[in-house]
């Protein structure tokens, strides 16, 4: 074995999530805690417009319109539930 030194490394993650779009809103069943995830190669452009809308939010208690198509509800329906596919292409 040769002795080489530890060469210092690091590794940026893009979470993504199943259908390719960010999870941005309350997390089911809570009202003080956010979720702004799954950007993948998108998170330090879209980070100012995310943190300002989700700062909205949390300030207004409402989810603004923009926030809709990106809330974690959207992965609750199954696929195995009658009408899955007509849910899914109803909220895009």
């Amino acid at each position: 074995p040769m002795d080489l030194p530890p060469v210092p490394a690091w590794s940026g993650l893009r979470p993504l999530t199943p259908d390719g779009l960010p999870i941005i809103g309350l997390a089911p069943g809570f009202t003080n805690l956010a979720i702004a995830s799954g950007h993948a190669m998108l998170g330090v452009t879209l980070g100012p417009a995310t943190g300002e809308a989700v700062a909205a939010l949390l300030t207004d208690g409402e989810t603004p319109e923009v926030l809709r198509p990106f809330t974690a509800g959207r992965f609750a329906a199954s696929r195995s539930e009658p009408g899955w596919r007509r849910l899914r292409q109803s909220r895009r």
